[in-house]
């Protein structure tokens, strides 16, 4: 105890909580966003304005014609890629990319829709490739110019560094450094959680038939699905619910959940390709019920279309189970470290 104002005195191999407590900075964290996530963001918009667009488009005039279609696709990448070349230094690059990813999606979708209502695509599907980017590489290009990028002098050191910093002066030079080192190579990748979560999001699509006939007939009529017509319904909303524990499974207690997700999703539809080949029928009724939901013909897995929107949604909820199981089961301290408490007088 000081003898002065009786406080706790801290020993030398403690003055790293000092250390860590100096270290937090007196001003918010400024986040300087990627480019990948800006790109990611312009592409997103897109795809909202364009729904947003469209209802509103059909609320206003009852329907929706080739021409306002085309419209609305190209204002909305044009908006998306000004948002997501704001502030970025190569705002060109960002506006590009956007117009490659939304086009190439708006293009698929309105190609599939007028071929399923049997009408002529008005422009070929080349002239889209080729109007979306150039529109968006030069509103992306007016978007860096309106809104220019942070000197280097403006951006603040994060928090991570400052406190980094911090550690490395006044911790203990033995113990301590290595530990930030270690820090910085980040999380390793554990494939036994990715092989599980693969498994159960494999076996959730494979399976969904046999569980659903377990689960209405050994339920005493408790769960009822509605017969059989309805199997492929029911069977891609179990899918679903499956995908998305699979995805949890593999992120959980990793730290890098959106990782591990990713790399299960990928696991999960080359699996799912090897077993629809290998199958009379190809396909899987959860497909079935995804064809039923998105208003498509019913197809084999292996066909592209059919195909390529199976790997979407797999990609997808996969990957959003593996942040979702990160950001609810964060990694833990070793055993040896939990028993350790700091109680200050």
């Amino acid at each position: 105890m000081c003898p002065r104002c009786g406080d706790r005195l801290l020993a030398p191999q403690e003055s790293f909580v000092i250390a860590e407590v100096a270290a937090e900075p007196t001003l918010p964290e400024l986040v300087v966003p990627s480019l990948p996530s800006r790109v990611f963001l312009g592409f997103l918009l897109s795809i909202g304005f364009v729904i947003a667009f469209g209802e509103f488009t059909i609320a206003s005039f009852g329907s929706l014609t080739n021409t306002q279609t085309s419209l609305i696709h190209l204002v909305s990448v044009a908006l998306g890629s000004l948002v997501a070349a704001a502030g970025q230094k190569f705002g060109s690059l960002a506006g590009l990319l956007v117009g490659f990813l939304a086009g190439a999606v708006l293009t698929f979708a309105q190609r599939a829709q007028m071929t399923q209502m049997g009408t002529a695509t008005p422009v070929t599907p080349l002239g889209w490739s080729v109007a979306f980017p150039l529109l968006a590489l030069v509103v992306g290009w007016l978007g860096s110019k309106i809104w220019p990028p942070l000197a280097d002098s403006q951006i603040a050191p994060s928090r991570q560094q400052a406190k980094e910093t911090q550690v490395l002066q006044s911790a203990d030079p033995t113990r301590f450094p290595e530990q930030i080192r270690t820090k910085k190579s980040g999380r390793p990748t554990v494939w036994v959680r990715i092989m599980l979560g693969g498994l159960l999001a494999f076996s959730s699509v494979v399976a969904s038939e046999a569980f659903r006939t377990i689960l209405a007939r050994g339920s005493l009529g408790l769960f009822q699905m509605g017969g059989t017509h309805n199997s492929g319904t029911i069977a891609a909303q179990v899918a679903v619910i499956f995908m998305i524990l699979g995805g949890v499974i593999a992120g959980a207690n990793t730290g890098a959940g959106v990782r591990h997700g990713l790399y299960t999703s990928i696991l999960t539809i080359g699996g799912l390709f090897l077993a629809s080949s290998t199958r009379d029928d190809g396909n899987f009724q959860p497909v079935i019920g995804l064809c039923y939901y998105l208003e498509q013909p019913v197809a084999p897995l292996l066909h592209p279309v059919v195909g390529g929107m199976v790997a979407l949604a797999t990609g997808l909820l996969v990957t959003a189970g593996g942040w979702l199981g990160a950001t609810l089961f964060p990694p833990l301290a070793p055993p040896s470290l939990r028993s350790r408490r700091y109680y200050p007088v």
